[in-house]
């Protein structure tokens, strides 16, 4: 599986680090792409527990 990615990139002075805030799946593309319509159909029901996750 390889997921394409959108986040707002934050910077926490005390920690000195950058931070992904409100990320959010994009795409996702599956091999072997017999499998893709199936990713298709089930990824609006996994993006939220997904960008959860991350």
């Amino acid at each position: 599986m390889k997921l394409k990615l959108k986040a707002l990139p934050v910077f926490d002075k005390e920690k000195g680090a950058i931070f992904l805030k409100e990320m959010e799946v994009v795409d996702a593309t599956v091999q072997p792409e017999k499998m893709q319509t199936v990713m298709q159909t089930l990824l609006p029901y996994f993006k939220p527990g997904i960008t959860q996750l991350l």
